[in-house]
């Protein structure tokens, strides 16, 4: 009796509905959350990664916004707000470059990190509409 060789599944590279369900919740907040919400989420987020992981988000940030206005030197590892209003930067003006430059590992931690940190309710801006 012979061996029965089963076709091999191919696994698409990355197609967008096969995304983490994480990184497509964290998407949806770069379209919608106010900028200022944006830079406290990332600020609390970036201080919760791992540090090479912060230093491939910040670098890759730093690449997408324009290396030559924002030079290495500038953005130092002390200034976590400095270093979170340009992720958010650049995840908000160019996300679809942003985020995929980063691996898929380094982006999944991002996404989580951000969508699951909890910045004190008096540092994040609500933009609320009301209904009446």
């Amino acid at each position: 009796m012979g061996l029965i060789r089963f076709p091999r599944r191919r696994v698409p590279d990355d197609p967008p509905q096969a995304e983490h369900e994480v990184v497509q919740e964290y998407r949806r907040l770069l379209a919608t959350a106010p900028t200022e919400t944006l830079v406290v989420l990332h600020e609390e987020a970036l201080s919760m990664l791992d540090p090479l992981v912060r230093l491939l988000v910040c670098g890759t940030a730093e690449t997408v916004v324009g290396g030559a206005s924002a030079p290495h030197d500038e953005l130092v590892p002390d200034d976590p707000r400095r270093q979170a209003e340009q992720v958010v930067q650049a995840a908000t003006q160019q996300s679809s470059a942003f985020l995929d430059r980063l691996e898929d590992g380094v982006r999944h931690r991002l996404a989580q990190a951000v969508t699951h940190s909890q910045p004190s309710s008096s540092s994040v801006v609500v933009n609320e509409t009301s209904g009446a």
